[in-house]
């Protein structure tokens, strides 16, 4: 056995071995009926006085919306901002059918505390995740 790596993932060997491949994986993943295995992705922001001063990146994919970064201006934290971005997502959540949201944040920053205020529930600690400092996992049902 070989093992290199593929520069061009579109390659048509590629292609066909994942298409093949997939198939066996996903009936022993999910069984005769597959979820909507659809990836969305998502940027919402949000604006005062013409102004962006809070985004939202999310990704959807198999019932689980993720939050990927939520990022509010220093200068207009604590006003809700963050809460209300969120809130829009589990709304798109609800849309798309999902049965989780969940998140990566650091142990100690303030978007913890966001989260758990809106119903967040810590699931796992992950002890030097990045960079060596700790982050966490934290989840709601919908």
């Amino acid at each position: 056995m070989i093992i290199e790596e593929l520069k061009d993932t579109e390659n048509n060997e590629f292609v066909a071995f994942k298409k093949r491949e997939w198939v066996y994986a996903d009936k022993e993943h999910y069984g005769d009926t597959l979820p909507d295995l659809t990836k969305y992705e998502y940027t919402y922001i949000a604006k005062e006085g013409g102004k962006i001063v809070g985004a939202i990146d999310i990704l959807i994919d198999t019932g689980v919306l993720s939050i990927e970064s939520l990022l509010v201006a220093q200068d207009v934290q604590r006003r809700g901002i963050g809460s209300s971005l969120v809130k829009k997502v589990e709304e798109e959540a609800k849309k798309h059918n999902c049965h989780k949201i969940w998140i990566i944040t650091g142990s100690n920053w303030s978007a913890k505390k966001l989260y758990e205020s809106l119903g967040y529930t810590l699931r796992c600690i992950l002890p030097k995740y990045f960079d060596e400092k700790d982050f966490v996992i934290l989840d709601k049902e919908i």
